[in-house]
């Protein structure tokens, strides 16, 4: 139940991602230019990088079923016609 912690990242996605009614971001609108956000991985422990590895290997695993399901159901409605 630390939700706030993470509402900075969450304000940075929402103001950097393009809104589909202007084409840009909240924040290109606002500044006129992207912002520049910089990080280093050489001071993250091993173990966690393989971690998150391992995360993200399970989500694209969990997101291609979820894909394939979604696809099988449109083309079941679509063939229907």
């Amino acid at each position: 139940n630390d939700w706030h912690a993470e509402l900075p990242l969450a304000e940075f996605t929402y103001n950097n991602t393009p809104h589909s009614a202007t084409g840009v971001s909240p924040f290109f609108a606002n500044k006129g230019y992207h912002p520049q956000l910089t990080f280093s991985l050489w001071d993250i422990p091993s173990y966690i990088t393989h971690k998150v590895a391992q995360d993200l290997q399970s989500l694209h695993q969990f997101l291609c079923k979820e894909i394939d399901t979604a696809n099988k159901a449109y083309s079941k409605h679509a063939d229907a016609k």
